[in-house]
């Protein structure tokens, strides 16, 4: 929806490339992946034309949305995160993830199945409100994917970034 305003009064010109930068890569540790596989129905598809369902009924505290794929992200005391959410495939997560990281996360699980993902974790560079916050046993985002069966290795990819070309001041009004 923006894109036309920003072109209009920025004369916003840009174009998506690959570009090979670091990023992390999931795939299933010996064992393979902890989450529950997602039960048909408990979730309703989002359809991309209408967006998200409106809930049936006001969402508690720490519960998980209605939709398949719409996550809760709940700030815990002491800067720690709890990802929920349900119907999610790997390589939806590993788009996720990404906000939670200084860098992308590639799927390399090779899974299309859909899982409900509960994850707690440790975040260190979330602005704490309270000064004196209770200290976490939470693990950092890489041992808890550990613990639900993904192996978290760094590495070099493709990766489709926005290449600014021309960007002015803006008109007057």
């Amino acid at each position: 929806m923006l894109k036309p305003v920003l072109e209009d009064r920025f004369r916003l010109k840009h174009h998506r490339e690959k570009r090979q930068m670091p990023v992390y890569f999931i795939s299933p540790a010996p064992g393979g992946v902890q989450f529950r596989a997602t039960v048909p129905g408990r979730c309703a598809p989002i359809d991309p034309n209408v967006g998200p369902p409106p809930p049936e009924q006001p969402l508690r505290p720490g519960a998980a949305p209605s939709a398949c794929g719409l996550s809760l992200n709940q700030v815990l005391p002491g800067g720690g995160i709890k990802l929920t959410v349900r119907g999610i495939t790997m390589a939806d997560l590993a788009r996720a993830l990404g906000a939670f990281l200084d860098r992308p996360v590639v799927d390399r699980t090779g899974s299309r199945q859909q899982f409900d993902v509960d994850l707690s974790f440790m975040r260190n560079d979330l602005p704490v409100s309270d000064p004196s916050p209770e200290p976490s046993d939470l693990p950092s985002l890489f041992t808890a994917l550990k613990k639900a069966g993904l192996s978290v290795t760094s590495g070099k990819d493709a990766v489709d970034v926005l290449v600014i070309d021309q960007l002015e001041r803006p008109s007057e009004n």
